[in-house]
């Protein structure tokens, strides 16, 4: 593959906020190899793209064409579900929870406990970003700069709760600290610990050690302020 399909991968993992010795994980890969590929030191494997397809328009890295629309939208101002998508699987909308938690990137005290409403949205643009069942996933808010610039304030967060175990270093969770709601990347450590890291530089990192940490769910995607 040529060096365009590198800056293209690249591309693809920078939009979904994931780092590169992370993503290497995802692909099965070294963190060299990783940052191989998106040099263009090293030519693209079939196999690490088979790996990683479920995360990103591979069609896309390999071509330079978008075969799926709502792949190039998960960082563009979020609409809704595609036209064509609403007009051809009505019959397949299901509700998802919003839950107005204000989540993290700063931070929002949990006491309250906000009442989910539910909107519908179309089965088919959500597999777009996970397989998990409508009923286990949450849209939440950002808010605050802690996170800047993989998410800003105001950004939209698609939140999984199928997955509320970090098995992958520096990946972003919606989690309670301290009582205390955030939307960060957390890094497991060999004595049992958890860094809890902000992409802001200014913003120190902590950690949570027994029980201090809770997590609520994976962000499986971040899409631009309506």
């Amino acid at each position: 593959m040529s060096e365009s399909a590198a800056a293209r991968l690249r591309e693809e993992r920078e939009r979904l906020g994931i780092s590169q010795r992370a993503f290497a994980e995802l692909g099965k890969v070294s963190k060299n190899t990783q940052l191989a590929y998106e040099s263009g030191a090293s030519p693209i494997t079939l196999d690490y793209l088979g790996r990683v397809a479920d995360r990103i328009d591979i069609g896309y890295v390999a071509t330079g064409a978008r075969q799926n629309e709502s792949l190039a939208e998960r960082r563009t101002p979020y609409r809704g579900p595609p036209a064509q998508i609403r007009s051809k699987e009505q019959a397949e909308l299901v509700e998802v929870a919003e839950i107005d938690l204000r989540f993290g990137l700063g931070a929002y005290w949990m006491d309250d406990h906000p009442v989910p409403q539910m909107r519908l949205f179309s089965r088919a643009w959500l597999r777009q970003f996970t397989s998990s069942p409508a009923d286990m996933l949450y849209w939440a808010r950002g808010q605050g700069n802690s996170m800047e610039p993989t998410i800003s304030d105001g950004d939209i967060l698609l939140i999984d709760r199928t997955e509320q175990t970090p098995s992958f270093a520096d990946l972003y969770w919606a989690i309670a600290f301290g009582h205390v709601g955030m939307i960060k990347r957390l890094r497991p450590m060999p004595d049992g610990s958890v860094k809890i890291l902000s992409d802001n530089p200014s913003v120190p990192p902590e950690t949570a050690v027994d029980d201090e940490l809770h997590v609520f769910g994976r962000v499986v995607a971040i899409l631009k302020r309506v």
